[in-house]
């Protein structure tokens, strides 16, 4: 039988089970547990002389009314231990009227710590061996002190009923593991195509940002190159209309938005090579305090036309050099420095320089609108700002913190 014709027969078999019956291993318990109680019954036939059959008979009834009980609603654990139970007070019965410690129903009593095992675990199997050793321990008791008969070994039911224990139980012995192993063949190949699936939409989505990362350094590096040639356009125009004071309004407002375009420019293109793990840094011993005045100076005009008190503070234990990557020093000093200016309408600025050992603290501080505690844990992701009215009334595009 191929194997396609064989899934489609058990998609068939499985579609016609009752519901609660169709998912995962369910279709396994299903056709066991109509299997152990058909054979139940067939063994209450097997041995009608003795009360081996009543116990029989009560098992098989017990399976078929679980396996009922769980079509509505009944828990597959509940189940199953409900059915652990029934199966030890019929072996109990069972090996109690046919020999006692002596009986061959007793092998019936190696699948009851087994089931729960594969099932539930080895805390399960361990509890339901040790009330199947103590039943043992009992029977073994009861045969000893004579509180019930051995019956003659030459009596041909007993013999019919030993065979029929014995081959039944070989029988389940296999078919327990069996259905564990292809219930663990089936999860391990669902795990498996997960990981692929996941594997591939990972794949998919780095080669989606790596696209993303060239499109965005591209365009900037595009972007870059004409507007330092309107810059240089502007200051050559400025120092030729110095005397129109109408003009110099003019190119000073378009000096002004070619700068906020180029700083948008340049922390996009940061943040891809961020992203995209391209951006390197070239360390140097640097003038510490020099390359921090000159970020704090390149920024003093803008404070000083808010009329802002712009100070700054180095601890007389700053050391004189360190071993920095200058421009990304300046980089981030003019971001903070120029984030604190633009969201303090009134007050002051302040940069304080402090050092702990082998550590320099640069710090910011400033009077302005302050930020929300509740946003504060976005400060510094990518093109967000504390809530929507701030890009209208200071601009800016949220890349600059993050």
């Amino acid at each position: 039988m191929s194997r396609d014709r064989f899934d489609c027969m058990r998609g068939w078999l499985v579609g016609v089970l009752p519901s609660a019956y169709r998912e995962g291993a369910m279709p396994w318990v299903f056709f066991i547990g109509i299997a152990v109680g058909v054979l139940m019954l067939g063994l209450a036939v097997v041995e009608y002389q003795t009360f081996g059959d009543l116990a029989s008979l009560l098992f098989a009834v017990s399976i078929f009314v679980l396996l009922f009980a769980v079509q509505r609603g009944l828990s597959f654990r509940r189940a199953v231990q409900w059915a652990m139970g029934a199966g030890l007070c019929a072996q109990w019965l069972a090996s109690w009227s046919s020999g006692g410690i002596y009986s061959p129903r007793l092998a019936w009593l190696v699948l009851l710590p087994l089931t729960p095992f594969f099932f539930f675990g080895l805390r399960a199997g361990v509890r339901w061996l040790s009330m199947v050793a103590l039943t043992l321990l009992g029977l073994a008791l009861s045969t000893q002190f004579g509180w019930l008969a051995v019956p003659a070994t030459s009596d041909a039911v007993s013999m019919a009923s030993a065979w029929a224990s014995f081959a039944l139980v070989t029988v389940f012995m296999l078919v327990v593991p069996i259905s564990y192993h292809r219930m663990n063949e089936r999860a391990l190949a669902e795990q498996k195509q997960r990981r692929d699936d996941l594997e591939r939409k990972r794949a998919e989505l780095e080669r989606t940002q790596a696209l993303r990362d060239r499109f965005i350094a591209s365009v900037s590096h595009e972007l870059r190159t004409p507007m330092n040639a309107i810059l240089g356009l502007n200051e050559w125009l400025i120092s030729r209309v110095s005397a129109d004071s109408e003009a110099m309004t003019v190119l000073r407002h378009t000096r002004e938005s070619a700068d906020h375009l180029m700083t948008v420019i340049d922390d996009v293109l940061d943040y891809s090579q961020l992203q995209s793990g391209t951006l390197q840094l070239h360390p140097e011993v640097v003038d510490l305090k020099g390359c921090v005045r000159s970020a704090f100076d390149m920024l003093a005009p803008k404070a000083s036309a808010q009329g802002l008190v712009y100070q700054r503070h180095i601890d007389p234990s700053v050391p004189a050099w360190a071993t920095v990557d200058r421009t990304r020093l300046v980089q981030v000093l003019v971001n903070l420095l120029g984030n604190a200016i633009k969201f303090t309408p009134q007050g002051s600025v302040l940069l304080r320089l402090t050092s702990q050992g082998d550590v320099v603290r640069f710090e910011v501080s400033d009077t302005g609108i302050g930020i929300a505690e509740n946003r504060q844990a976005q400060l510094f992701r990518r093109f967000v700002q504390a809530d929507g009215s701030i890009q209208q009334r200071y601009g800016g595009n949220g890349l600059g913190l993050a």
